[in-house]
Protein backbone atom coordinates (compact mmCIF):
# COMPACT_ATOMS: atom_id res chain seq x y z
CA UNK A 1 0.00 0.00 0.00
CA UNK A 2 2.44 2.70 0.89
CA UNK A 3 4.35 1.25 -2.37
CA UNK A 4 1.60 2.26 -4.53
CA UNK A 5 0.68 5.55 -2.37
CA UNK A 6 4.30 6.92 -3.00
CA UNK A 7 4.15 5.78 -6.78
CA UNK A 8 0.74 7.45 -7.54
CA UNK A 9 2.13 10.52 -5.72
CA UNK A 10 5.14 10.52 -7.71
CA UNK A 11 3.69 10.18 -10.99
CA UNK A 12 0.70 13.01 -9.72
CA UNK A 13 3.66 15.24 -11.20
CA UNK A 14 1.36 17.13 -13.97
CA UNK A 15 1.40 21.05 -14.93
CA UNK A 16 -1.38 21.61 -12.34
CA UNK A 17 0.07 19.72 -9.43
CA UNK A 18 3.95 20.62 -10.27
CA UNK A 19 5.62 21.80 -6.88
CA UNK A 20 6.82 25.17 -6.71
CA UNK A 21 10.77 26.07 -7.36
CA UNK A 22 13.04 26.02 -4.78
CA UNK A 23 13.56 29.50 -5.27
CA UNK A 24 11.49 31.50 -3.34
CA UNK A 25 11.57 34.41 -6.27
CA UNK A 26 9.65 32.04 -8.30
CA UNK A 27 6.93 31.17 -5.65
CA UNK A 28 4.58 34.16 -6.66
CA UNK A 29 4.95 33.64 -10.64
CA UNK A 30 4.20 29.80 -9.43
CA UNK A 31 1.21 30.92 -7.59
CA UNK A 32 -0.40 33.51 -10.02
CA UNK A 33 -0.20 30.64 -13.00
CA UNK A 34 -2.91 28.27 -11.01
CA UNK A 35 -6.01 28.61 -9.13
CA UNK A 36 -5.75 28.29 -5.08
CA UNK A 37 -7.33 24.87 -5.57
CA UNK A 38 -4.62 23.73 -7.69
CA UNK A 39 -1.75 25.57 -5.30
CA UNK A 40 -3.35 23.76 -2.53
CA UNK A 41 -3.65 20.74 -3.70
CA UNK A 42 0.39 20.92 -5.39
CA UNK A 43 1.40 21.37 -1.96
CA UNK A 44 -0.21 18.76 -0.05
CA UNK A 45 0.71 16.72 -2.99
CA UNK A 46 4.51 17.48 -1.72
CA UNK A 47 3.47 16.52 1.90
CA UNK A 48 1.45 13.80 1.33
CA UNK A 49 4.72 12.21 -0.59
CA UNK A 50 7.26 12.89 2.01
CA UNK A 51 4.56 11.20 4.90
CA UNK A 52 4.31 8.44 3.34
CA UNK A 53 8.33 8.03 1.93
CA UNK A 54 8.75 8.13 5.63
CA UNK A 55 6.40 5.86 6.68
CA UNK A 56 7.78 3.19 4.14
CA UNK A 57 11.60 3.89 4.93
CA UNK A 58 10.62 3.32 8.83
CA UNK A 59 8.36 -0.09 7.73
CA UNK A 60 10.86 -1.56 5.30
CA UNK A 61 13.84 -0.93 8.72
CA UNK A 62 11.21 -2.31 11.08
CA UNK A 63 10.70 -5.14 8.88
CA UNK A 64 14.29 -5.85 8.30
CA UNK A 65 15.23 -5.83 12.32
CA UNK A 66 12.15 -8.39 12.88
CA UNK A 67 13.64 -10.80 10.38
CA UNK A 68 16.95 -10.41 11.77
CA UNK A 69 14.88 -10.80 15.41
CA UNK A 70 16.73 -7.39 16.83
CA UNK A 71 14.09 -6.44 19.19
CA UNK A 72 15.85 -3.32 20.51
CA UNK A 73 16.27 -1.78 17.08
CA UNK A 74 11.99 -2.84 16.55
CA UNK A 75 11.61 -0.94 19.78
CA UNK A 76 14.02 2.20 19.20
CA UNK A 77 12.21 2.31 15.82
CA UNK A 78 8.79 2.05 17.23
CA UNK A 79 9.57 5.51 19.30
CA UNK A 80 9.56 6.95 15.93
CA UNK A 81 6.56 5.32 14.39
CA UNK A 82 2.52 5.70 14.58
CA UNK A 83 0.55 3.60 16.40
CA UNK A 84 -0.58 1.34 13.39
CA UNK A 85 3.37 1.16 12.24
CA UNK A 86 3.89 0.03 15.80
CA UNK A 87 1.00 -2.33 15.83
CA UNK A 88 2.18 -4.43 12.51
CA UNK A 89 5.49 -4.18 13.54
CA UNK A 90 4.92 -6.18 17.16
CA UNK A 91 2.61 -8.19 15.36
CA UNK A 92 5.54 -9.60 12.89
CA UNK A 93 8.02 -9.43 16.09
CA UNK A 94 5.75 -11.81 18.17
CA UNK A 95 5.28 -14.42 15.26
CA UNK A 96 9.36 -14.15 14.54
CA UNK A 97 10.43 -15.21 18.23
CA UNK A 98 7.53 -17.68 18.21
CA UNK A 99 8.13 -19.30 15.38
CA UNK A 100 12.15 -18.44 14.73
CA UNK A 101 14.23 -20.27 18.12
CA UNK A 102 11.65 -23.46 17.09
CA UNK A 103 12.92 -24.01 13.85
CA UNK A 104 16.17 -22.88 14.31
CA UNK A 105 16.47 -26.04 16.57
CA UNK A 106 15.95 -29.40 14.90
CA UNK A 107 15.64 -32.34 17.37
CA UNK A 108 18.60 -32.84 19.37
CA UNK A 109 20.24 -36.90 19.24
CA UNK A 110 19.91 -38.91 21.62
CA UNK A 111 22.49 -39.60 24.45
CA UNK A 112 24.97 -41.86 23.50
CA UNK A 113 27.26 -43.60 26.83
CA UNK A 114 30.47 -45.07 25.99
CA UNK A 115 32.23 -47.15 28.52
CA UNK A 116 35.84 -47.42 28.56
CA UNK A 117 38.10 -50.49 29.49
CA UNK A 118 39.41 -50.44 33.18
CA UNK A 119 43.68 -50.21 32.81
CA UNK A 120 43.97 -50.44 36.26
CA UNK A 121 41.60 -51.91 39.47
CA UNK A 122 40.36 -49.28 41.33
CA UNK A 123 41.93 -48.55 44.64
CA UNK A 124 39.86 -49.37 47.58
CA UNK A 125 38.47 -46.11 49.72
CA UNK A 126 39.55 -45.67 52.97
CA UNK A 127 36.32 -46.71 55.65
CA UNK A 128 34.21 -43.16 56.07
CA UNK A 129 34.70 -41.23 59.04
CA UNK A 130 31.68 -40.32 60.76
CA UNK A 131 30.66 -36.56 60.54
CA UNK A 132 28.06 -35.23 63.51
CA UNK A 133 25.17 -34.00 61.59
CA UNK A 134 25.28 -30.57 60.47
CA UNK A 135 22.42 -28.16 62.23
CA UNK A 136 18.91 -28.02 60.49
CA UNK A 137 18.25 -24.57 58.66
CA UNK A 138 15.21 -23.01 59.55
CA UNK A 139 12.59 -23.69 57.09
CA UNK A 140 12.07 -20.29 54.43
CA UNK A 141 8.65 -19.72 53.37
CA UNK A 142 8.54 -18.94 49.60
CA UNK A 143 7.26 -15.49 48.70
CA UNK A 144 3.71 -15.57 47.20
CA UNK A 145 3.74 -15.79 43.38
CA UNK A 146 2.86 -12.85 41.60
CA UNK A 147 -0.22 -13.50 38.70
CA UNK A 148 0.57 -12.38 35.48
CA UNK A 149 -0.65 -12.07 32.01
CA UNK A 150 0.60 -12.67 28.86
CA UNK A 151 -0.29 -9.92 25.65
CA UNK A 152 -2.41 -10.54 22.70
CA UNK A 153 -2.38 -8.72 19.75
CA UNK A 154 -3.95 -5.10 20.30
CA UNK A 155 -3.59 -5.26 23.86
CA UNK A 156 -1.63 -2.47 25.67
CA UNK A 157 -1.39 -1.74 29.76
CA UNK A 158 -4.54 0.36 29.71
CA UNK A 159 -6.89 -2.54 28.41
CA UNK A 160 -4.92 -5.29 30.60
CA UNK A 161 -5.52 -2.75 33.41
CA UNK A 162 -9.29 -2.33 32.85
CA UNK A 163 -9.67 -6.15 32.16
CA UNK A 164 -8.20 -7.34 35.03
CA UNK A 165 -10.47 -4.49 37.26
CA UNK A 166 -13.85 -6.01 35.22
CA UNK A 167 -13.14 -9.50 36.34
CA UNK A 168 -12.36 -9.01 39.98
CA UNK A 169 -15.31 -6.57 40.50
CA UNK A 170 -17.70 -8.21 38.32
CA UNK A 171 -18.52 -4.88 36.44
CA UNK A 172 -17.03 -2.24 34.00
CA UNK A 173 -14.56 0.05 35.98
CA UNK A 174 -14.77 3.68 36.02
CA UNK A 175 -11.90 5.50 34.14
CA UNK A 176 -10.28 7.26 37.55
CA UNK A 177 -10.30 3.67 38.64
CA UNK A 178 -8.75 2.79 35.33
CA UNK A 179 -5.94 4.99 35.81
CA UNK A 180 -5.36 3.96 39.22
CA UNK A 181 -4.52 0.42 38.82
CA UNK A 182 -2.94 1.35 35.35
CA UNK A 183 -0.15 3.24 37.28
CA UNK A 184 0.55 0.76 39.92
CA UNK A 185 0.59 -1.89 36.76
CA UNK A 186 3.10 0.89 34.85
CA UNK A 187 5.38 1.08 37.88
CA UNK A 188 5.25 -2.50 38.79
CA UNK A 189 6.43 -3.93 35.78
CA UNK A 190 8.33 -0.57 34.01
CA UNK A 191 11.78 -2.64 34.65
CA UNK A 192 10.67 -5.21 32.43
CA UNK A 193 9.16 -2.89 29.28
CA UNK A 194 11.07 -2.52 26.38
CA UNK A 195 11.21 1.44 26.96
CA UNK A 196 10.79 1.90 30.62
CA UNK A 197 10.10 5.92 29.39
CA UNK A 198 7.38 4.94 26.96
CA UNK A 199 4.51 2.11 28.96
CA UNK A 200 2.40 2.65 25.99
CA UNK A 201 5.31 0.44 23.92
CA UNK A 202 4.79 -2.97 24.45
CA UNK A 203 4.47 -5.95 21.68
CA UNK A 204 2.10 -9.26 21.67
CA UNK A 205 3.99 -12.23 23.82
CA UNK A 206 5.26 -9.98 26.43
CA UNK A 207 4.61 -10.95 30.14
CA UNK A 208 2.93 -8.55 32.44
CA UNK A 209 2.59 -9.17 36.45
CA UNK A 210 -0.50 -7.96 37.99
CA UNK A 211 -0.37 -5.75 41.15
CA UNK A 212 -3.22 -6.92 43.98
CA UNK A 213 -6.73 -5.68 42.80
CA UNK A 214 -7.91 -2.88 45.01
CA UNK A 215 -11.38 -4.26 47.09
Amino acid sequence: MLLAAVFGLARADEAALSPPPPSPSGWVAWASGRAPVEAAAAVLRIGALAAAGYLLAVTVLGLAAVLLRRRRAVAALARWSPPVVRWFLGAWLAGALATGPAAAQGPSPPPTMVLLPDEDPAPVPPAPVPVPPAPRAPAVVPAPSVPTTTLGLGDHLWSVAARTLATAWGRSPADREVASYWRLLVELNRSSLPNPSDPDLVFPGDVVRLPPVPH
